[in-house]
């Protein structure tokens, strides 16, 4: 475990593990916007709790990676004159 991480003692840190493995429905576009939609949720509750940094920078870095992860599965636009 890298030394920064946080302990699972922070219930921002257990709840995003409940969103993460929360069984969805739908595309997966349609998953990764609503988990992406849920953690951004979190983290602004987490933020203004006033979470640790360490806590918020898990969740800051498991936001990203969700986002990355929903807008990869847009489809292709076509582009056409």
């Amino acid at each position: 475990m890298a030394r920064w991480m946080p302990a699972l003692t922070c219930p921002y840190l257990n709840e995003m593990w409940a969103v993460l493995t929360l069984d969805r429905d739908g595309t997966a576009t349609e998953t990764g916007a609503a988990v992406m939609s849920d953690l951004s949720a979190l983290e602004a509750r987490a933020l203004a709790a006033g979470a640790g940094a360490d806590s918020l920078a898990v969740l800051a870095i498991f936001r990203k990676m969700a986002t990355t992860q929903a807008s990869a599965h847009w489809p292709p636009r076509i582009r056409g004159h």
